[in-house]
């Protein structure tokens, strides 16, 4: 495990939490938990599980939204550009 790298299950590196400042929670059934922009963190479910998620934009990530937003309408009139002029038939053909 390199700094910066994130490991596929957590678990197997309990010896290292202690240092690392890991801690672990069980949620149980209609509980919420709340986990606070760019925390790493990991799930495992001990059962078959339904996950409802939310992310939202607060003052700590919204110029990672804000970049991300402008990167893809970069994209977004890249790809535009391939098909200015087509007719609506052209347009139909080529991504069909």
């Amino acid at each position: 495990m390199k700094h910066g790298v994130l490991v596929e299950d957590l678990r197997e590196f309990k010896h290292l939490w202690e240092e690392a400042g890991v801690f672990q929670v069980l949620q149980e059934s209609g509980e919420l938990f709340f986990v606070p922009s760019n925390w790493h963190h990991q799930v495992h479910n001990l059962e078959t599980t339904i996950s409802i998620n939310h992310n939202f934009v607060n003052a700590s990530n919204a110029h990672l939204v804000w970049d991300l937003l402008k990167s893809r309408l970069v994209d977004i009139k890249h790809t535009l550009e391939g098909v200015v002029g087509f007719t609506k038939e052209e347009l139909i053909e080529q991504y069909q």
